[in-house]
């Protein structure tokens, strides 16, 4: 499942790793409807109100990530990625992946009722999730940073992209779903709101992948 060479520290006292690891990941992102709603709200009202928002979307999909195992890579402005089984490899990470994601679905729920009582608009997400091998590393030079990069990376990003298209809050790739099925953690309730759709073209696969929707009514 996972190959890993880890080098010892160089001149300066940099760290590199260097993984090929079967790994999962998770990009949730706002949806772009509200998006141009939050637009609006800046140009009337208190910027401060906006950012406010997103912290508390943050603060719920890190609370969620963090539940499910996962480690939170990076904030994306309006979005985040996460990565499950970085940097050592669980017996569940695909599970805890698709677990994490479902469950988001709620959290979100929770908030936009919060929000429904300030009279403030929902609010919706879209999650994209992949399966497969990822590089791990400090890169930079004078500002490190580590790193999560790959064609899987570009993948689970694309996924979410193509959620607009299909209608729908989130897409698995049939590589992570059949992963979690194989996993014992897992069971059937992990797939029950599953669909399985005809494999898509994706920008950097050579080849068309498969694909599972699930379909979310905003609260």
């Amino acid at each position: 499942m996972i190959v890993a060479n880890l080098s010892g520290p160089i001149p300066n006292g940099r760290r590199i790793f260097y993984q090929k690891q079967m790994t999962h990941h998770l990009l949730p992102e706002v949806s772009r409807d509200w998006l141009r709603a939050v637009t609006n709200c800046f140009l009337i009202r208190n910027p401060a109100e906006v950012i406010g928002t997103l912290r508390r979307f943050h603060e719920r999909m890190e609370r969620e990530i963090f539940r499910h195992e996962g480690t939170l890579d990076k904030y994306l402005g309006d979005g985040l990625m996460a990565t499950f089984g970085t940097p050592f490899p669980g017996a569940s990470d695909a599970g805890n992946a698709l677990r994490c994601a479902q469950t988001m679905l709620g959290a979100i729920d929770d908030l936009n009722r919060e929000r429904r009582h300030r009279g403030e608009p929902p609010i919706r997400i879209s999650i994209g999730l992949h399966y497969g091998q990822v590089v791990l590393g400090d890169i930079g030079l004078n500002r490190l940073e580590f790193a999560v990069i790959g064609t899987t990376v570009n993948a689970a990003s694309r996924l979410e992209s193509l959620t607009r298209e299909f209608g729908c809050a989130i897409i698995a790739s049939d590589d992570l779903v059949q992963r979690a099925r194989a996993e014992t953690s897992s069971s059937d309730a992990d797939f029950t709101h599953l669909v399985a759709r005809p494999p898509q073209a994706i920008r950097g696969l050579e080849q068309p992948l498969g694909i599972w929707t699930r379909v979310h009514n905003v609260a």
